[in-house]
């Protein structure tokens, strides 16, 4: 997962300059979601013998910067469809929901309130496997990491007091949040190489 994450920001940070709006904050994280969503399409269900999957998130038109909407329930929901059909006109066929592969929410903020509105949403819906992203906007290595775990301790607690077991496959990575802390933003004060490496992951 910690590659996999390092990959799509990679990517991302190539697509922010293309789209020469650097000073968007919501966009550098709206274009980082999206290809989170591709990545997690192409490794995990693109190649598989049943097509009948969909990946529900917004997507980014880079030339004009604009974020085109395509959200069901979270930022990212790949799901496994089948088809219903009507018994009367048979001719008429549709594709639903029927499983949620990935359930994926991003939060660039830091704060616990930020927190608590969106990973409660991963709570809330049985998928097989999920995924949280969550911001990191403090300057020194060692702040980071002290973040990471208060926020890992947060997670474990809350998982233990709710009973939530989610089969192995709960995932929290950390990115570096475009967000402006203190003045300035990660994403403007440090090279891309080093941004990429402060990508950490955990699985649950």
């Amino acid at each position: 997962m910690k590659n996999w994450v390092k990959d799509a920001l990679k990517t991302s940070l190539c697509k922010d300059k293309e789209t020469q709006k650097n000073d968007d904050n919501k966009l550098r994280s709206a274009i980082f979601v999206a290809e989170i969503a591709n990545l997690l399409y192409s490794k995990t269900v693109a190649n598989q013998e049943n097509d009948n999957y969909k990946y529900c998130n917004n997507f980014i038109d880079v030339k004009d910067g604009k974020r085109v909407s395509g959200e069901w329930l979270l930022d990212i929901t790949i799901t496994e469809q089948i088809e219903v059909t009507d018994r009367e006109k048979k001719q008429s066929r549709a594709l639903i929901n029927s499983e949620i592969i990935w359930a994926v929410e991003s939060e660039a903020a830091t704060s616990l309130p930020a927190f608590a509105e969106d990973f409660g949403k991963l709570l809330c819906v049985q998928a097989k496997n999920y995924l949280f992203l969550n911001g990191l906007d403090q300057k020194k290595i060692k702040d980071q990491q002290a973040f990471i775990d208060r926020r890992l301790d947060t997670i474990t607690d809350l998982l233990q007091k709710i009973n939530f077991h989610p089969n192995d496959n709960f995932y929290v990575a950390f990115w570096p949040s475009p967000a402006q802390s203190g003045g300035s933003s990660l994403w403007g004060t440090v090279g891309g190489n080093d941004l990429v490496n402060i990508v950490d992951a955990y699985k649950f």
